[in-house]
């Protein structure tokens, strides 16, 4: 009998039925989805997270910082050394010739009043790269710290690990332990780290200013309250970046009492005469006072100039300012026959140099060029002008008692209110000159040319004016 299949019975509703014969069938070659493909940056990526978080990778790369910041440092204290030996070291002759001198960094011999500008540009360039490379490290040094607070050690694993930090100012300052920080040592460091990098740079600056002020130069004046405005404003931004800390009211106002003084001193006290912030309505209300105990309330010298803690005129009694070598070679090439008014050789060139209030008490200047020179105010009390050239001079209300100026051109100067009791002025020349009010007594003009000079109110009792040409000179 033949095998007959038997039927499979199936219990499931009809409705499911129709549903799992409606779906689509797999095929039973087919697979699961495949595999995302692999990122070739992953392990790229791995390393440079291993990178920044390897606490011994991070040491050592606070550590070359470190060495670099150190090296840094130490060129910048040298720099700044020799900055201020050379500075320091400027006298008032040196300021009367204009003297060549070397700044440190640059092999080259500058005029000081072309040094004088550049020495400040270069020391706040120089301080701002110092601070930008501080403030790298300090970077460094407050990661490690967070790092190691990440990191969920114990506060005395953490101070084993600062143990390890590079022996730097900065550094130890900032991430040292808390002891040394606290420490009598950690506060010296860290005002030996205020002192080189914060307070240096500004006494510097203002050293600059104030032994550059008797060379009466406006436009290098400002280049040094300019750099020492700036130095304080870029100290002010970096370095509480570098320190990462918040100032307390005390410390705030005192770090702006000191930046306001520095200022306040250098734009208004810092002066010399005849500048335009000299004198000025700003000086006259907040700064009279200092700066008259500075420059004017020490007494007088030996000729009556007046005299304060520091100069900011030129001071150079009894000097020889000329080549004596030198004139005798000119007086021999000319036979020693007088020279022409305004012409002929000179021994020196101070043409066009203001010497306002200047103290030149019997200086040596024979022959000497001082054409379109500021003079206002000078004492030259008995000082040697033979036969200098002194045409369009502004000598009012200048010192010239028994100065020696035969032959002297003086042609078109400015003298109101100058004192020449006793001045020698035999053979000179005075052509358009204004003398209003200047005091002539017991002068000796024998022979001298006043043609067109303006002599109203001046007093000229006992003068010798034997030989003199007084062509429509103006004698009311």
């Amino acid at each position: 009998m033949p095998f007959v299949k038997p039927a499979v019975s199936c219990n499931l509703p009809q409705g499911e039925l129709k549903h799992l014969a409606s779906r689509p069938r797999k095929p039973t070659n087919q697979q699961g989805p495949p595999d995302p493909p692999p990122d070739p940056h992953a392990a790229a990526r791995a390393a440079f997270e291993k990178q920044g978080s390897d606490p011994d990778k991070v040491l050592k790369t606070l550590g070359d910082s470190a060495n670099l910041a150190r090296t840094l440092w130490i060129f910048f204290l040298t720099f700044c050394t020799g900055l201020a030996a050379i500075v320091g070291s400027v006298t008032h002759e040196q300021l009367l010739f204009n003297t060549l001198i070397r700044l440190p960094l640059i092999n080259v011999d500058l005029p000081i009043a072309t040094s004088f500008w550049v020495a400040p540009i270069l020391l706040l360039t120089f301080h701002v790269y110092m601070l930008i490379n501080l403030k790298l490290l300090a970077d460094q040094v407050h990661y490690f710290g967070a790092l190691m607070q990440e990191s969920g050690v114990g506060e005395s694993t953490q101070e084993r690990a600062r143990l390890q930090l590079p022996n730097f100012v900065i550094v130890q300052t900032l991430g040292g332990t808390s002891q040394q920080r606290h420490s009598l040592a950690g506060v010296m460091l860290a005002f030996t780290a205020w002192i080189t990098l914060v307070l240096a740079p500004v006494i510097l600056l203002m050293l600059m200013q104030l032994q550059f002020l008797p060379y009466h130069d406006q436009n290098v004046t400002w280049v040094h309250r300019l750099a020492l405005l700036a130095d304080l404003g870029l100290t002010w931004y970096f370095w509480p970046l570098i320190r990462q800390m918040t100032r307390g009211w005390a410390r705030s106002v005192l770090a702006f009492s000191g930046s306001t003084v520095a200022v306040y001193l250098s734009w208004f006290v810092a002066t010399f005469p005849g500048e335009y912030v000299d004198g000025n309505v700003a000086q006259k209300l907040f700064a009279f006072n200092i700066h008259k105990v500075m420059f004017t309330a020490t007494g007088t010298g030996s000729s009556g100039a007046p005299r304060g803690l520091f100069n900011n005129t030129l001071v150079l009694r009894d000097f020889h300012a000329i080549d004596q070598d030198l004139l005798e070679k000119i007086e021999k090439r000319e036979n020693g026959q007088p020279p022409s008014l305004g012409k002929g050789e000179r021994t020196i060139d101070l043409h066009g140099r203001d010497f306002t209030n200047a103290d030149l008490t019997r200086i040596d200047s024979r022959r000497a060029n001082l054409k379109d020179a500021i003079l206002i105010g000078a004492w030259l009390y008995q000082a040697q002008m033979r036969s200098a050239r002194l045409d369009g001079a502004q000598m009012q209300g200048a010192h010239l008692d028994e100065a020696k100026m035969q032959g002297a051109s003086l042609d078109e100067t400015q003298m109101q209110g100058a004192s020449l009791f006793e001045a020698e002025l035999q053979g000179a020349s005075l052509d358009l000159a204004s003398l209003q009010g200047a005091s002539l007594n017991k002068a000796k003009m024998q022979g001298a040319s006043l043609n067109d000079t303006s002599l109203q109110g001046a007093m000229l009792s006992n003068a010798s004016l034997q030989g003199a040409v007084l062509i429509h000179a103006h004698l009311q």
